[in-house]
């Protein structure tokens, strides 16, 4: 947790001071400007950079990937991510006594107890406090009339609240306050009423009705919380102190706005004061908060402050709705795609110089898929569901609709390409692109792509610490160099794994110089694996690996799986145990939208 906490503080922390920044530019602005201002830098606090680039994450809303602007994205990235405290070791060396490595390993439960601690009395004291406060409001009575009340109403009128606000009268010297949030109270100090004349009560009153129609008691309970959260950094303080500040000159505007003369507001204010004490909350609003000298100077110079242009609201929301979608901007463009979007038939594209198909009626349950160097594609015994599963480099659970017999019926189909075949891993799209024109022609098959919402898995790293497991390893070979120099990966002896391969085996899977976005591929609808979704990488691995994985295979029910009346591999772990303990990875359950091939019409192959 250390490092995401230094990385949300030093987000925070940048915020802010471009908050402080945009305050001081609005500076002959009204103070409700600048206290918005500053309530987006204390709420900032409450929402993580991380948390809105995970959301942006899920928002899978390209098919494909982007290629845009890398530099910007770098850039946003590297405010949206880790300055990971991780960077610095704080390990024991060699020469480390015992204790000091003690000291070390228990040093984050020692930071928790002192941030609990410190939350712990914020809280209390806060509660302490709040229990006076309702003790005093037990104690206070009703004013059913008077000129006080006269004077509530009139300041309600005034400013549109429709809210029932109850008035108290209290024996207590606290001042005015208002006290609440959805049942709003105002605490009435009886002594005060004394000393003040009916111009003065009008001010005063006017400045508590404007407290509850901006709803700054609410604000200030918001601002509490991110005190008790982060109660040992100071700036959440500092904060906390423009926030009362900018409220207080808010209403003070709008009390002189309202008709109040200056010197009369502030003479009220400074009898107020005179008799009364501060409230003790920050989320009971009164009205001797703030620098009163400073208040009381800005009160009788009556300085008009400017209302908020046009453009400059626009440019004030604009930044606002940045600040948001920044983030969220982050994640979606920096996720791997869900997909890549499923291809269609194209009638002037490549084709099968010669194709053969046939059925197969011999009963035998191998079958094979596959293309030699010298460019003949072989499919034997395989139903035409498996052929465009092929075709079109998709899941099983990912092609809907067709007759009953497409995932019956086997064939055996012989094409040539006409040239030699490069190597390359993966599905070979020249190859892919015919066999798309030979299913359309010979079996008249009609698809189109629809997109549904299913279960998936996200494959993640399971460590935190981002170790992997003892069955991975980095590549030996560079297939993606040897891809560009279009050579042959080396040869090795028989029994041994080819370079640039993967092999998929009843409970084993193997790769070699596979990147992470090939392992999910693989592991999607993995037969025998109890894996029937589509698997996405979110692990950030950069690079190709070498691994070798091994695992209890089953059914989609979790049934185990026989051959000649044996299960297979009885005693290995499941393929999700398999995961975190040989790779170091782990599949996480959530769901999102897929692109899923709808069958129009199939029919069953001409004859050759």
């Amino acid at each position: 947790m250390m490092p995401l906490l230094a990385d949300h503080l030093w987000q925070s922390t940048i915020f802010a001071a471009l908050a402080a920044l945009l305050a001081a530019l609005l500076r002959h602005e009204r103070a409700q400007v600048r206290y918005w201002v500053w309530l987006a830098a204390s709420l900032k606090f409450l929402v993580p950079f991380a948390a809105l680039v995970a959301l942006g994450t899920h928002i899978n809303w390209l098919p494909v990937a982007m290629s845009g602007p890398q530099q910007t994205l770098t850039v946003l990235q590297t405010f949206s991510q880790s300055y990971s405290l991780a960077e610095f070791d704080l390990g024991a060396t060699s020469a480390s006594t015992v204790a000091s490595s003690v000291l070390i390993r228990k040093l984050p439960l020692v930071l928790l107890g002192a941030w609990f601690a410190g939350f712990a009395w914020c809280a209390v004291e806060w509660l302490l406090r709040w229990r006076q406060l309702n003790a005093m409001i037990r104690c206070a009575v009703p004013i059913e009339s008077g000129r006080e009340l006269d004077a509530l109403r009139r300041a309600q009128r005034a400013q549109s609240v429709t809210q029932v606000i109850r008035l108290l009268a209290s024996s207590h010297v606290l001042e005015p306050g208002v006290i609440g949030i959805t049942r709003p109270t105002l605490l009435w100090p009886v002594e005060i009423g004394r000393h003040l004349d009916d111009a003065h009560i009008e001010a005063i009153v006017a400045h508590e009705v404007c407290h509850i129609r901006r709803r700054d008691n609410l604000a200030a309970l918001v601002h509490m919380l991110v005190e008790a959260l982060f109660w040992f950094y100071p700036l959440v303080w500092w904060i906390g102190a423009r926030l009362i500040d900018e409220r207080e000159r808010a209403c003070d505007e709008a009390v002189v706005e309202l008709g109040s003369a200056p010197h009369v507001y502030a003479q009220g204010i400074l009898k107020t004061c005179a008799f009364c004490v501060e409230s003790p909350l920050v989320c009971v609003s009164g009205v001797t908060g703030s620098d009163l000298k400073r208040r009381v100077a800005q009160i009788m110079q009556g300085e008009q402050r400017r209302t908020l242009s046009r453009w400059r609201k626009v440019v004030l929301s604009a930044a606002a709705a940045c600040a948001v979608a920044a983030p969220v901007a982050v994640g979606m463009l920096a996720a791997p795609p869900l997909h890549a979007q499923i291809p269609t038939v194209d009638p002037n594209g490549p084709s099968f110089e010669v194709a053969s198909v046939k059925p197969n009626r011999s009963g035998d349950l191998r079958r094979r898929i596959g293309i030699a160097p010298n460019g003949r594609f072989t499919a034997t015994n395989v139903t035409l569901k498996e052929l465009i599963q092929n075709a079109y480099d998709l899941q099983s659970f990912r092609v809907t609709g067709g007759p009953a017999w497409f995932d019956v019926d086997r064939f055996d189909l012989l094409a040539t390409v006409g040239h030699e075949i490069k190597p390359a891993p993966g599905p070979r799209e020249e190859v892919s692109q015919m066999l798309r024109k030979l299913l359309a022609e010979r079996f008249n098959l009609v698809v189109h792509s629809d997109m549904k919402d299913m279960p998936v898995y996200h494959l993640i790293v399971a460590r935190p610490d981002g170790r992997l497991g003892p069955n991975i390893r980095a590549a030996e070979v560079d297939c993606a160099a040897l891809i560009a120099r279009g050579e042959l990966p080396p040869t090795v002896p028989e029994g041994q794994m080819p370079p640039c391969a993967t092999r998929v085996g009843i409970g084993r899977l193997s790769d070699r110089g596979g990147n992470m976005e090939r392992l999910a591929r693989t592991l999607s609808g993995m037969p025998a694996g109890g894996i029937e979704r589509l698997v996405i990488d979110r692990t950030h691995l950069p690079g190709f690996y070498d691994f070798d994985l091994e695992w209890r295979p089953t059914t989609p029910d979790n049934l185990p799986v026989r051959l000649n009346g044996a299960e297979v591999n009885p005693n290995g772990p499941s393929i999700f145990t398999a995961l975190q303990e040989q790779l170091g990875l782990k599949l996480e359950s959530t769901t999102g939208p897929v692109d899923v091939l709808v069958i129009d019409r199939v029919e069953r192959p001409t004859p050759d």
